[in-house]
């Protein structure tokens, strides 16, 4: 009898021993699957809410979209335009202070958006260039240079804009970053004939990133699943991208459905799904 409670008593020990360093591996595959797929999802979100500001900025202005009369979004931002003589190009100045406000959704914004424009924002092949001056969203600064380009409407009469990202940075408070290159497709999907309601506006996104983060770790990703970005939503929605981390296993991300504004998406790895939160 005190043989078998020993071996019983033993195997017990293996067991636990097994199923805790199972739920060990769990843990760390989790958190090592997170980490930077969590900051990609930061830099594809912050690129897609700098889009949306300067969108909205130009059709709050009837100097650089005509077509439009939106009347001013609330105290902030304030929007002003430096142009020589009122021809083109024009520099649109989205100015959200020196102190965090919010507008447009519950993000917390400060500092500066420069954005040039060689032409009507809605004309076909005008170029934007967009800079920052001191910008931060939700306290993590925002540096960087991104280029879109108008395609004009697709086949199916949606508006298109290539968006070319160049030594983009996100710096949080801890001094951690993220820092990423994109070249994306961004597609106007519902919201075009309504100009002046800004409510019903979304769009989809298209294309890679590659980028690291301040723990050395790089990555890839690329969107496999259109992403849903609309209007007063501070997440992206809906869509699929599969992400590639320096040496490890692809990560797919799965941010939902169209129409649900939440942090929440589910990450595969390895045959296992968990669910995840976004950071801001």
């Amino acid at each position: 009898m005190k043989n078998y409670l020993n071996t019983s008593m033993m195997l017990l020990i293996t067991l636990a021993v097994i199923i805790s360093g199972c739920r060990k591996n769990d843990t760390d595959e989790l958190e090592s699957a997170t980490e930077v797929s969590r900051d990609n999802a930061a830099s594809q979100n912050v690129t897609d809410d700098v889009l949306q500001q300067v969108d909205d900025a130009a059709m709050r202005s009837a100097d650089i979209d005509p077509l439009t009369s939106l009347s001013p979004s609330g105290t902030c931002p304030t929007i002003s335009i430096i142009t020589t003589n009122g021809s083109w190009p024009k520099t649109v100045i989205i100015d959200y202070g020196n102190t965090n406000c919010s507008a447009n959704g519950n993000t917390l914004r400060r500092g500066k958006i420069i954005a040039n424009f060689t032409g009507p924002y809605r004309q076909v092949a005008t170029i934007v260039t967009i800079g920052f001056d001191n910008y931060f969203v939700n306290n993590n600064k925002v540096t960087g240079t991104k280029t879109i380009t108008n395609l004009g409407n697709n086949s199916s009469g949606q508006m298109q804009w290539t968006v070319n990202v160049q030594q983009a940075k996100i710096t949080r408070p801890d001094s951690s970053f993220i820092t990423w290159d994109a070249t994306r497709l961004r597609t106007w999907v519902t919201g075009q004939n309504t100009l002046n309601n800004r409510n019903d506006d979304a769009f989809e996104i298209m294309g890679t990133t590659t980028g690291s983060n301040s723990n050395g770790h790089s990555f890839i990703s690329t969107v496999t699943v259109p992403l849903y970005v609309a209007w007063g939503c501070d997440y992206i929605q809906a869509g699929t991208l599969d992400f590639t981390p320096s040496g490890k296993p692809t990560r797919t991300i799965n941010f939902g459905t169209a129409g649900v504004c939440d942090n929440q998406a589910t990450l595969t790895v390895n045959g296992n799904t968990y669910n995840i939160t976004l950071k801001p």
